[in-house]
């Protein structure tokens, strides 16, 4: 803000800078005020100098009744800081002396219809000196189609996007005002024209369609892996089980009825630290520290003889799980 108005051809000559409350501070107004700018802007709350007794909260016991108004000056600032209870609480910092004025607006007590209610000469002057800026963010707001991502430019690239449709909605109502559409009716309307879908669709010549000009290219089944001679397609053969990077479920749902590397070789434990622990192949919610160099598994060993994880991996050609 300091640069935007450092320019001497800004200064003294009667001008309003209003600002949203990402850019309004004490500090922002006593800036301007020193080069002769007027400025009026919501303020977030947690700003440093702001007068705590003055703050609306939102909720709790000291939430205000709707349309109840607060002014405070700053002393020796000429700040004037204001809240004012809407549907939220809205906090106001400004260098013009605000006035108590009514307004009108919905109120749920007397069934949704208008109703004068107290308000502040701020609220009209900061809407009107904002050019619709708040407005055209509650409006793209309504049907938001923003996603997730890791790359943050798919998310620039929504928001314009939906703020582009929003413009569009705007401008199609000014000029076609016999056929207004409200948000919804609009945004479909694009993208049924931006798709090019019709809206009376016969389904039922989807497969006609299909064939003549398939949307997705026919994909053929793989054909099946040719056995070797000898083999018994009803006793396949079992898979070794020394790759790397496979879970426990591998070796669960597996009866090792065949011999293999887990049965051969020496079998040595080594030790990992703790953000490497594995689930043992036998306990899977329980993680071990313990791994078969030669295997690449993990396993208990906290259990002797006969029935630890480790001697029943490497010693028993067959078991049947519990």
């Amino acid at each position: 803000m300091h640069k935007l108005t450092e320019d001497d051809e800004y200064h003294d000559v009667n001008h309003i800078l209003h600002t949203d409350n990402w850019y309004t501070s004490i500090e922002m107004c006593l800036l301007c005020t020193g080069r002769k700018i007027d400025t009026i802007g919501t303020v977030k709350v947690n700003r440093k100098g702001l007068p705590r007794d003055g703050i609306f909260p939102k909720t709790g016991a000291g939430k205000q009744p709707k349309g109840s108004v607060k002014c405070m000056l700053n002393p020796g600032e000429d700040v004037f800081f204001t809240a004012w209870q809407d549907n939220k609480p809205v906090h106001m910092l400004s260098t013009i002396k605000p006035r108590l004025q009514r307004i009108m607006r919905k109120s749920a007590t007397l069934g949704w219809k208008k109703a004068e209610m107290p308000s502040h000469s701020l609220i009209p002057a900061y809407n009107f000196g904002m050019g619709g800026t708040d407005r055209m963010d509650q409006l793209n707001s309504y049907y938001k189609f923003t996603h997730k991502g890791i790359r943050w430019t798919m998310r620039l690239f929504t928001h314009f996007l939906g703020v582009s449709v929003v413009n569009a909605n705007i401008l199609y109502n000014a000029s076609n005002p016999d056929s207004r559409m409200n948000a919804h009716q609009f945004f479909d309307e694009t993208i049924t024209a931006l798709a090019d879908l019709e809206k009376n669709y016969n389904w039922d010549d989807l497969d006609e369609k299909l064939a003549e000009n398939p949307v997705l290219p026919v994909v053929n089944e793989p054909a099946p892996l040719a056995q070797e001679e000898g083999d018994d397609p009803a006793h396949p053969p079992v898979v070794r089980f020394k790759a790397k990077g496979k879970s426990y479920n591998r070796y669960r749902m597996t009866n090792f009825e065949i011999e293999g590397d887990r049965l051969e070789g020496v079998h040595v434990p080594i030790i990992v630290s703790n953000d490497k622990r594995r689930k043992c192949v036998f306990h899977p919610k329980t993680k071990s520290r313990y791994l078969c160099e030669q295997c690449d598994v993990a396993l208990c060993l906290t259990k002797c003889g006969e029935e630890s994880c480790w001697f029943k991996f490497h010693h028993m050609e067959t078991w049947t799980e519990k």
